[in-house]
């Protein structure tokens, strides 16, 4: 607690209340530390579970929530001076289906995600094709 306490953070309101705020908040005062330190290398990682959303359609507030919460962490290590030396990469275990369910909620779909970020990733890409149509049929 007393390191976590001595490393302020430059942009410390933006961050939410939500678990992923909370853990990218902690990961943004470790990196601080970590830099004034001199270390050469960090590896973090946080968790955002319960996204499996068969029976409701709570996907537009998770990604919200996943949303706010890098920006929030982007702010902060640009504001540290260490974005463009910052690669995040984010993975689930198996896709959704792109359209809703009967009941609202989404399905377990045939492929997986990702994303990276990072002040000196080139974004603004999707690699692979996107489908045409998001039919069943």
């Amino acid at each position: 607690d007393a390191m976590y306490d001595a490393v302020p953070l430059i942009t410390v309101s933006d961050f939410g209340d939500s678990s992923i705020d909370e853990q990218l908040e902690s990961a943004a005062r470790l990196l601080a530390y970590h830099a004034a330190a001199g270390t050469e290398r960090v590896v973090l990682t946080a968790t955002m579970p319960n996204w499996d959303t068969h029976t409701t359609d709570s996907l537009n507030s998770r990604f919200a929530d996943l949303s706010d919460a890098l920006a929030a962490f982007a702010a902060e290590l640009a504001a540290q001076g260490v974005w463009d030396d910052t690669v995040v990469v984010g993975l689930s275990e198996f896709g959704r289906a792109l359209g809703p369910n009967s009941v609202g909620g989404t399905d377990h779909g045939w492929s997986g995600h990702a994303f990276v970020a990072g002040g000196a990733v080139r974004g603004a890409r999707v690699v692979g094709s996107y489908p045409a149509d998001l039919s069943d049929d």
